[in-house]
Order: structure tokens, then C-alpha cells, then sequence
């Protein structure tokens, strides 16, 4: 997952992961000002849209779960697709719990990124470096290009570098 080979040792949606945690914190502030009556901004706002301490709920439960997907789709990129959907629709609903403007828009930009996150694919094996064969005893190698130096040779044919001798 995060160090060894296997289907999902690929890399990490890690822009997306930092917006969408970063969105989802501010949400959870957000919520928590809302559902304890200290928002600094729309906390009048929510009131006329969902009761008081309802909207406040729904921005900390929100900003947990958003917070939530971001990591496992840090943790699984191959579901970065079903948490970039899921974050942003978490980040549209965000305005109504308390989340304003700031967790809004990281969450959109968190949701985005993931949604179109594409993991790199491996190179094809015709362009691979092929497997490197040991050379036989006696034979020297140019420690600045690598190639095989000819024996008693004080200067690389390749590169030119003098070799020491």
C-alpha cells in the first residue's frame, strides 16, 4: 500500500489529499462555529435554512467524512474517482453546515483533483532498460558512462574521461 510492491503501489493523490483535508478541517471549524452559535460570518444565514443546531451538525459530520475519503484515497488512488465525487458533493453541502466559502472551495478544488487523477502507468518492455549482465573477471567499466574499457586503455572510448590505470 504505502512501501511495498502490490496492486495499489502507485502514486498518491497527494494535492488532492492535502485540498480536500484541508477543506474538510475548515468545514469541521465551520460546523462547530455554527452548532455553538460563534460563527463569524452566515451563522444568521443558516438559520432561516435549516434549524440552528442542525446546520452545525451536518458541516462537522460532513467535514469528518470528507476527511475521511481524503485519506483513504491517499491510502487506495484507485479509488480516487469515487472519493473525488463523493468530496465534492460533501463540499456543495458544506455551505449549508457551516463550512463558508473557504471549505467550500477547497473542497471543490480537493474533489476535483482527485477526479482526474490518473496514476502513471508502467513503461512498455520494449522501453525498459534491459537487465544489466555481469561482465567477466579482468574487464574494467568507465566509472563516468559505464561502458567496457579494453584492456590497458587510459582514456574511455566512449566518453573520452581518463581512466585510472
Amino acid at each position: 500500500m504505502f512501501g511495498g510492491a502490490g496492486p495499489d503501489d502507485i502514486d498518491q493523490p497527494t494535492g488532492a489529499t492535502v485540498m480536500a483535508l484541508f477543506g474538510g478541517v475548515l468545514t469541521v471549524i465551520g460546523g462547530y462555529g455554527v452548532l455553538y452559535g460563534s460563527s463569524p460570518t452566515l451563522t444568521y444565514f443558516y438559520l432561516g435554512l435549516v434549524p440552528w443546531g442542525g446546520s452545525g451538525f451536518i458541516g462537522v459530520v460532513g467535514g469528518l467524512v470528507t476527511c475521511g475519503l481524503a485519506l483513504l484515497m491517499y491510502a487506495l488512488p484507485r479509488w480516487h474517482l469515487v472519493c473525488g465525487v463523493s468530496i465534492l458533493v460533501l463540499a456543495v453541502l458544506s455551505v449549508f453546515g457551516g463550512g463558508e466559502l473557504y471549505g467550500l472551495l477547497f473542497g471543490l478544488i480537493g474533489g476535483g483533483y482527485a477526479a482526474v487523477f490518473v496514476p502513471p502507468r508502467p513503461l512498455p518492455p520494449e522501453l525498459a532498460a534491459p537487465p544489466v549482465r555481469p561482465l567477466a573477471s579482468g574487464l574494467r567499466i568507465c566509472s563516468s558512462c559505464e561502458s567496457p574499457l579494453p584492456p590497458g586503455a587510459s582514456v574511455c572510448e566512449n566518453c573520452g574521461r581518463p581512466v585510472a590505470t
